[in-house]
């Protein structure tokens, strides 16, 4: 049985190893490297871009990690990153919650402004097995 000291020390690095990796995957949707997020995302990740956003071709759910890495990817091509803050996150065992704001530009337009992202995460084994993104789509309209 684990001392209640070693059971704290295991909750400070697993909280830590979570924050690192949402920060990562930020990151990746930033201009990261592909073999890093894919080293973060389980095989059968669950990834949502939730909303409703008529002519937005991301929208939608992509099973496994091929999927998720191609449609990030084919999100990278149209939308850059400038960007982005973390401005919450909230950790409860295998999931977490992270609340960020990014100024995005879309390279077809040359547009760009700030949009707020909330994304919900799963954990299995230190890796994300589900990714919910809730991205402001009334912001994202006005940029496209």
């Amino acid at each position: 049985m684990q001392s209640s000291d070693v059971s704290r020390q295991l909750a400070v690095f697993d909280r830590e190893r979570i924050e690192r990796v949402m920060h990562e995957v930020a990151s990746f949707c930033a201009g990261g490297a592909v073999e890093k997020i894919a080293s973060l995302l389980c095989e059968d990740i669950r990834l949502e871009f939730a909303g409703n956003l008529p002519g937005f071709p991301f929208l939608g759910e992509y099973h496994g990690r091929e999927a998720a890495l191609f449609m990030l990817n084919r999100m990278r091509t149209e939308i850059e990153y400038v960007s982005f803050d973390i401005l919450a996150a909230i950790i409860e065992l295998d999931s977490a919650f992270m609340r960020r704001r990014a100024v995005l530009r879309h390279r077809g337009t040359g547009k760009s402004g700030a949009v707020e992202i909330w994304d919900t995460y799963r954990f299995r084994d230190g890796m994300v097995s589900e990714l919910v993104l809730f991205p402001d789509l009334a912001a994202l309209r006005q940029l496209g």
